[in-house]
């Protein structure tokens, strides 16, 4: 297979080093995108819940997979207490 040489360069390496830098500059923008969404989302993250507060809402999945909202499903009709287990079904 005989490979084009361009003013000395191997155009097949040309491309892919063109294709690695297009590759690494929506890696670095996807990454910084993620980011700045994270922060912008935070909002009021940092403010305390006190006794009497109403909880914020919000979706989780059972053991099953089937997702449950607090607002939809319990609020005004059952107690609700959340257990969190560390590393309960992982290693340590």
């Amino acid at each position: 297979m005989a490979c084009e040489i361009i003013h000395g360069v191997n155009r097949n390496l040309l491309k892919r080093k063109v294709t690695s830098m297009r590759k690494k500059t929506a890696l670095v923008f996807g990454m910084a995108s993620i980011s700045l969404f994270l922060v912008l989302s935070m909002g009021n993250a940092s403010a305390e819940l006190k006794v009497g507060d109403a909880a914020p809402k919000f979706m989780l999945a059972t053991t099953h997979d089937k997702p449950v909202s607090y607002s939809n499903d319990y609020y005004g009709r059952y107690h609700l207490v959340l257990q969190f287990f560390a590393n309960a079904f992982g290693e340590g």
